[in-house]
This record gives C-alpha cells, sequence and structure tokens, in this order.
C-alpha cells in the first residue's frame, strides 16, 4: 500500500487514500448486542433530531495520523478543507513535509493527484456506487468527516436510548448500519457498519469533543476496519488513529488549491 520514496521516506498511493475514504463510509463493520429499552427512553430519543451543522460556510483542520495494516505501519499529516455541501479539499503529507497527494471531492467527482508517481484519477460517485454496490455521496462523506449521520433519513420506529447514547439502526441494500449519537450535541459518537453478504465490519469512534464557534468537534477519530484479504483469503485488520488540530469552522473564504501539472498521466 506504502511506496518507497527516496531511501527510507513512504507515502500513500491513489489506493491508499481510496481505502481510508472507503474505510471512512462504505466498508462494514461490527455487530453490536440488542438492548431492551424502556419505553420512556424510546419516546426521549424519538424526541431528538440528529445534528446537521449549517451555522459555517468554510471548515478548516489540521490532522496527525497513524495508519497501520497486515503489511504496512505509517504516520502522516493531513489537511482539511470543507466548503459546506459544496467541496472537500484533502492533503496528504509525509514525514519530510513533502505532499504526497492530494483530492479534491465535490458533489459529482472525486479528482486524485498522485505527486509521488505524477499521476491523476478521476471518479464519480456513480462509479464508486456501482462499485460498491452501495449508494455513495457528496454529502454522506461530509456527514462522516463532521461527525454527523451519514444518512440522515431513518424510520423513527428505530430510534432508541442505549446507555446514555442515542441509538438509530439503518439498512441500505446488504449494509447495516448503527448511529450512535451524544444527547446534548447530538453528534456520532460511535458509527458501527456491517456488510451482511461479506461479513466485514467497520468500527469509527469520535472522542473528545470541544465547541469551536457553538460547533461540536471530535480532537480524536479512531477506526477499525475487520474483512477478510483478497489475497491471503484470511482475516485481517486495519485500524487509523486521527488527532485534530487547528479546528476552524468560519465565514472566511478559504482556497481549494488544485491544478494537474501537463506532464502528469491520467491513471483508468
Amino acid at each position: 500500500m506504502f511506496q518507497n520514496f527516496k531511501k527510507k521516506t513512504h507515502y500513500f498511493s491513489n489506493y491508499s487514500l481510496y481505502f481510508i475514504l472507503l474505510c471512512v463510509i462504505f466498508a462494514s463493520c461490527q455487530r453490536t448486542p440488542s438492548i431492551k429499552n424502556s419505553n420512556d427512553d424510546s419516546e426521549a430519543a424519538a424526541k431528538i433530531t440528529p445534528s446537521k451543522d449549517s451555522s459555517f460556510v468554510y471548515f478548516s483542520s489540521k490532522a496527525k495520523v497513524e495508519f497501520e495494516s497486515p503489511k504496512e505501519s505509517n504516520d502522516f499529516k493531513l489537511g482539511v478543507r470543507i466548503q459546506n455541501n459544496k467541496k472537500i479539499w484533502l492533503s496528504i503529507t509525509g514525514p519530510l513535509g513533502i505532499e504526497g497527494l492530494r483530492a479534491t471531492i465535490r458533489e459529482d467527482s472525486i479528482f486524485i493527484i498522485d505527486r509521488i508517481n505524477k499521476k491523476y484519477t478521476e471518479n464519480s460517485f456513480d462509479t464508486l456506487s456501482r462499485l460498491l454496490n452501495f449508494d455513495v455521496d457528496y454529502m454522506m462523506l461530509q456527514g462522516i468527516l463532521l461527525a454527523e449521520m451519514p444518512l440522515k433519513d431513518f424510520d423513527t420506529t428505530n430510534k432508541t436510548m442505549v446507555n446514555n447514547q442515542i441509538l438509530i439502526k439503518q439498512k441500505v441494500k446488504y449494509i447495516s448500519i448503527e448511529n450512535y449519537l451524544n444527547p446534548t450535541h447530538k453528534k456520532l459518537e460511535k458509527l458501527f457498519l456491517l456488510d451482511n453478504r461479506t461479513g466485514h465490519r467497520l468500527e469509527i469512534v469520535y472522542q473528545n469533543y470541544k465547541a469551536h464557534n457553538l460547533i461540536w468537534f471530535p480532537e480524536n477519530v479512531s477506526i477499525l476496519v475487520n474483512y477478510i484479504d483478497k489475497n491471503t483469503r484470511k482475516p485481517a485488520k486495519t485500524t487509523i488513529n486521527i488527532r485534530y488540530q487547528s479546528v476552524i469552522f468560519s465565514y472566511d473564504k478559504l482556497s481549494f488549491p488544485f491544478a494537474v501539472p501537463n506532464s502528469y498521466r491520467q491513471k483508468k
């Protein structure tokens, strides 16, 4: 997954960035035990609406990321910028401060520049949806990055209180989803997905929330993916730990620099 660059410096390949994006949204995750709830808890949960922040135009942050898979282990820096409901910009920088990958994600497209191999890729959400047999869109990705429910539609009968968290269960095709929301700020504390076809499981845990201009955001995000390795056909695990820094929600305009050099080749 990582590629050598000069001597001991490592960077992500295009596939690795896609893997992180897919982990955050589409891979499947750990099934949790069912818990009985009282009618009072269910009625209280039914009155709570999940958070969807609209009181900002731009979001920016930097993060330190620890990535570990069966074959690779590495640390890198991640830059994130979001124009609310319109655009996401990501930049991955290696240990020497050299950018390896840059991505810009819009409502209808995903562009990635691989600076190490001098290539770029372009894909649509429709392409990813067909590949994954799961409907994927921009708002789902933005919601995950901002610690909001990836799918906003749900049956209120599937909303209950569990251990002082709001549990909302959903199912889309073969994917079972469990959202655990904080009852105060209504943001995600845990997200579980399970692919009922493969048994692949994804768990995302959001921790250490702080208010930034009255908008709650987690300082730490942990991602655990359990899956069957395509090559070895054995169970495998990948973990991603993200520590956010310099979190800013504002109305001040941000730039989203993204230009593909003429010498770069498109990777199909």
